[in-house]
């Protein structure tokens, strides 16, 4: 706008909260202001811009106040806003108020200190913000605390960030979030991090003064832009600016609908909602669905067709039963996982402590009961090998009054404890199902054998760390020895369960075989999956093993594999793939449409009764012939897991 047009504007205004600043040629009518405030040797008149220098911008945005809507109707009252913020502490990076004071004085916590921005200057805003009401400087308190300057190393690298107090607190919080437990957690709190342009001290917002409330409403205006980038297929990825991001693109705009599927959003959440309440924010009960920090379940769509076929499973335990030192996996480049070519780190599978045998027994028996049973990622490091002692127990049972089968075995259950159920009721955190494997069952057996003999077992815990006595160990794992992967006196514990550095040894070697049990060429886009979370794929396999099994039975496999709600298992694992659905186009578009809904069911229930070549149509003559497809050879693949296992080693 010129110059003549701003003189006769005399409509324009500029809004502080409720106070509306009448413009008169670009200036605040200098009436407004006390002498004190207003006038100086640089500004006789005691005229005050409307238009805030573009250097005080830079600076307020670099100190956290990203939410100047710059060249708009509201900067003016963003700039003043700014300036209440950092001077109560009530939306700052910084651990105390910031003084309009004297430079070097109140310890350097001043404007002109850490901001760069001279006392008069934010002296003038800061009386602007009182005159609108929304600053009474008697309400602030001088400045207490030591000065805390912000650091952007962290942000730089994944070590440095990894030494940030605050991160360090989030990582100790829980066992789920430790780096060695679940990296994927750290990795995504980094990014997101990067994504926002946010230390984790501003996350933290240890340095706001006001409530939980407010600080929970000025969280949710930070992570905004990090849900915009989650939405945008176009967004740069800070890690891997080539890589194609993969969304759901039905209704990703839309956080209550039955397909909302935002799920790196979700994932990004997940770890933000820990790092908060590490660093002692309390997050609400409920969040809505249409809340930024709802903790509500997404659908996994593009995990929902994780699978492995029958013959890449056989591939597995053939991979698991043949044990080596060592082992190279991918690792991590720039946030994901290498193109499956290089570089790759060498892993040893044996410890000072534990042999080289022992790890990949304990690998095979870890995939043979996720295929039976569909365990989460955690729960087979803590099932007792012994009879549940209780209803909230886990544990193995072989029921001795059930006839035999023809393996010469009584029935066996597994009862597994569900953690992430752990408030519910028995029946929701305890799943206990049915194992049936041969081989399965001869490993279970061997452990309780070695039991017996007091083999692999720790005979005394101490409870309670207070009194420091020893006690009897009537408790033992059934996957690896006493203390191996979970800290033996705390295997039943809900919460507080002690984990052990040597379960990533099994990642390592579950990542191993999905590589040798999945050529390269047969890889699609959910494979990345079983490199990051190897253990959790298993949970997938399970469902796309049984449901196949099945013939597609989701009430059947809901129960088999513990899933509340057959929706659950259908939207995150269930998923049917495009060789599935054209199987099932063949058989549903060559039934006569002619038939009644009673014939057409007894058609589909007996195959042998399939149309013949002549009862195609025309249009479906056009499909290449079964005889006529070249299938490439396989190798030689036993088709049993009990004649490709061999008999565990003592």
């Amino acid at each position: 706008m010129s110059n003549l047009a701003q003189q006769t504007d005399t409509r324009k205004v500029h809004k502080v909260g409720d106070f509306t600043f009448f413009d008169f040629d670009g200036y605040m009518d200098p009436t407004l202001l006390t002498e004190k405030t207003a006038v100086n040797k640089s500004n006789p008149e005691g005229k005050i811009s409307f238009t805030p220098d573009r250097a005080i911008i830079d600076n307020l945005k670099t100190k956290g106040q990203q939410q100047i809507r710059e060249k708009s109707p509201d900067e003016f009252g963003d700039v003043v806003l700014a300036f209440v913020k950092l001077r109560t502490g009530t939306e700052s990076p910084f651990d105390h108020p910031i003084i309009a004071g004297k430079p070097d004085s109140n310890n350097g916590a001043n404007f002109a200190d850490l901001i760069g921005i001279g006392r008069a200057t934010a002296s003038k805003y800061l009386k602007i913000a009182e005159i609108a009401g929304i600053y009474d400087p008697k309400s602030v308190s001088m400045a207490t605390g030591k000065r805390k300057d912000l650091d952007d190393k962290s942000l730089k690298d994944l070590d440095e960030f990894m030494k940030n107090q605050e991160v360090k607190d989030y990582l100790s919080s829980t066992e789920k979030h430790r780096p060695d437990n679940n990296p994927q957690y750290l990795r995504r709190l980094w990014k997101a991090l990067k994504i926002l342009d946010m230390t984790p001290y501003q996350l933290s917002m240890k340095g706001m003064q006001g409530s939980n409330t407010e600080k929970i409403a000025y969280i949710k205006e930070q992570l905004k832009p990090l849900k915009v980038w989650s939405e945008d297929p176009d967004a740069i990825d800070p890690f891997n600016p080539k890589k194609k991001r993969i969304l759901n693109p039905a209704e990703k705009f839309n956080p209550v609908s039955e397909k909302r599927n935002n799920a790196t959003m979700y994932q990004f959440i997940k770890s933000i909602r820990a790092f908060l309440i590490a660093n002692g924010v309390s997050i609400p009960k409920p969040q809505s669905a249409e809340s930024i920090l709802s903790g509500k379940t997404v659908s996994h769509g593009f995990h929902a067709e994780q699978k492995l076929e029958y013959k890449q499973i056989l591939r597995m335990i053939k991979c698991l039963s043949a044990p080596v030192k060592e082992i190279k996996v991918p690792v991590l480049f720039q946030g994901h996982w290498v193109d499956w070519e290089s570089p790759y780190k060498t892993v040893d599978t044996s410890t000072k402590e534990y042999s080289m045998q022992s790890f990949w027994d304990d690998a095979l028996l870890y995939f043979l009961i996720a295929i039976e049973m569909g365990m989460r990622a955690e729960e087979g490091f803590t099932i007792i090998a012994g009879n549940p002692v209780n209803k909230y127990s886990s544990g193995v049972t072989e029921n001795k009054k059930t006839p035999t089968d023809q393996h010469g075995n009584h029935k066996w259950y597994i009862s597994l404890y569900t953690r992430k159920t752990e408030h519910l009721e028995a029946s929701d955190k305890i799943h206990k199902g049915r194992v049936k494997e041969d081989a399965l069952i001869k490993m279970l057996e061997k452990r309780r054998k070695d039991i017996e003999q007091k083999r692999g077992i720790v005979k005394q815990i101490q409870p309670d760390k207070r009194t420091k006595k020893l006690v009897p160990n009537t408790l033992h794992a059934l996957i690896g020895v006493d203390d191996k992967y979970t800290k033996i006196a705390t295997i039943d514990k809900s919460k507080s369960v002690t984990i052990t550095k040597t379960r990533e040894i099994i990642r390592d070697i579950m990542r191993h075989c999905f590589l040798q049990a999945v050529p390269k060429e047969d890889r699609d886009e959910t494979f990345e999956n079983f490199m990051e979370m190897p253990l959790h794929s298993l949970r997938h396999v399970f469902a796309q093993y049984w449901l196949h099994k099945s013939g597609r039975n989701y009430t059947f496999v809901a129960r088999l594999g513990h899933w509340k709600t057959e929706k659950e298992l259908k939207d995150s694992y269930g998923g049917m793939d495009d060789d599935e659905f054209d199987d099932d186009y063949e058989r549903f578009s060559d039934t006569d449409a002619g038939l009644t809904p009673r014939e057409i069911k007894i058609k589909l229930a007996e195959p042998d009764k399939a149309p013949t070549k002549e009862e195609r149509t025309e249009l479906n003559q056009t499909y290449p012939q079964p005889e006529n497809l070249t299938e490439k050879p396989e190798p030689e693949i036993q088709d049993t897991f009990d004649t490709v296992t061999p008999e565990p080693k003592t």
